[in-house]
């Protein structure tokens, strides 16, 4: 069960909001906390005190998220977290200085998920799950929600996370169900763009070397290093 997070919830947020450690980027690769990532040449210079990365910052991963049947409504952010991402995900956000209880509404369930808040604020939380999600929406569950926002802990890195955004997504009979698809999806993805356990030698250096390995960016598999 989530932990009753107060005080800890504003710590985290003023964590990450100060984070300014910069994305080192070099021969088409991020460096996001440990891990490294190919994203190709970027639409725009990256930032020195980014912590959030935008996929349709590379022409052709913004093509490729534009296409993709789970992900194409979103957009897509590599975040670099203050604090360990899994804290993130696991605590409750502070509304109005007002903890969020049990939501105990059964239209406000959702399968797998334990949901907290009320219509207009609601937060969802994984359960026995193999990845460690949260979402955030706003707005009437029932007429459609303004915002929904989904993040995911990575599950190399200690301090990444991913993030989907989207809004007026609809309701939430008709997206709840997508939340794990898209959690999960994002990790996918991102799996095949992870080339930490490759020597600079052995980047990639065009998209289509990431894209022969794995064309749909979805069946990738990397050990840890010991």
């Amino acid at each position: 069960m989530p932990l009753r997070f107060s005080n800890l919830s504003l710590v985290a947020w003023i964590a990450t909001a100060v984070s300014a450690s910069s994305l080192p980027f070099q021969d088409g690769v991020l460096t996001v906390d440990s891990r490294q990532f190919y994203i190709g040449t970027p639409v725009r210079p990256v930032g020195t005190n980014e912590r959030d990365w935008p996929f349709n910052d590379s022409d052709w991963l913004a093509e490729f998220i534009d296409a993709d049947p789970v992900l194409s409504e979103y957009r897509i952010f590599l975040h670099q977290t203050g604090v360990p991402a899994i804290d993130l995900v696991k605590q409750r956000t502070v509304v109005g200085g007002v903890v969020p209880l049990l939501a105990t509404d059964p239209r406000l369930q959702i399968h797998m998920l334990e949901t907290y808040g009320e219509p207009g604020y609601l937060q969802f939380y994984s359960l026995d799950s193999d990845i460690q999600y949260q979402v955030t929406c706003t707005g009437p569950p029932d007429t459609g929600f303004r915002y929904c926002g989904i993040r995911v802990v990575y599950p190399l890195g200690q301090n990444i996370s991913l993030v989907a955004k989207r809004f007026f997504p609809g309701t939430l009979d008709e997206i709840g169900v997508s939340f794990d698809g898209i959690a999960r999806r994002m990790v996918e993805v991102a799996l095949c763009l992870d080339v930490t356990n490759r020597s600079p030698d052995n980047w990639p250096s065009q998209p289509k070397d990431i894209l022969n390995e794995s064309p749909s960016l979805d069946d990738c598999e990397i050990s840890l290093t010991s």
